[in-house]
């Protein structure tokens, strides 16, 4: 895929950021997201812009795409770079009335996180534990019993492989 910035297909100037996050998304064949979608080969590139955009929800979005593009190809320690960052850009988002949509894309990411760090880590990572454990409270607090399953076998696991077994009772 051509870089469209050097190719000129998209004018170097903007005076409105929301245009450049357009035109951008339009350049790759995307739009902005309500969910984790990928968009081409590079998500990553529109994550970026639309933090330059201030423009969170969509980062957050984008970033989670691209941090399951990476872990589809076994580049965890990248992937769980992606997701740091769209757990930042989840940070930044403000308004109140998204807080199911912001909480729907954090689960996500603690899940995806958590596959990532126990497999370059191991199973019994602190870090990995937390990503579960964050990922089960979410779950729980919004109703996404689709997202609760994955959560909570990730949890069992941690524990369970550590040797907590006293836990996995409770």
């Amino acid at each position: 895929l051509d870089d469209p910035w050097w190719d000129g297909a998209i004018p170097v100037r903007f005076h409105d950021t929301g245009a450049a996050v357009r035109a951008v998304a339009a350049a790759f064949g995307g739009a902005a997201p309500d969910g984790i979608v990928a968009v081409g080969d590079r998500p990553a590139l529109l994550a970026y812009h639309f933090v330059r955009a201030r423009q969170y929800r969509q980062a957050a979005a984008y970033w989670f795409a691209a941090g399951l593009a990476l872990q589809a190809r076994a580049a965890h320690t990248d992937a769980i770079a992606s997701f740091d960052d769209g757990l930042d850009a989840v940070s930044r988002v403000a308004a109140a009335s998204d807080a199911a949509a912001r909480a729907r894309l954090e689960v996500s990411a603690h899940a995806s996180r958590g596959v990532s760090v126990q497999t370059i880590r191991g199973y019994t990572d602190a870090e990995a534990g937390r990503d579960w454990a964050r990922a089960y409270e979410l779950s729980r607090e919004i109703g996404a019993e689709g997202a609760l399953v994955p959560a909570l076998g990730g949890l069992w696991s941690f524990h369970f492989v550590r040797g907590a077994h006293s836990f996995l009772r409770d």
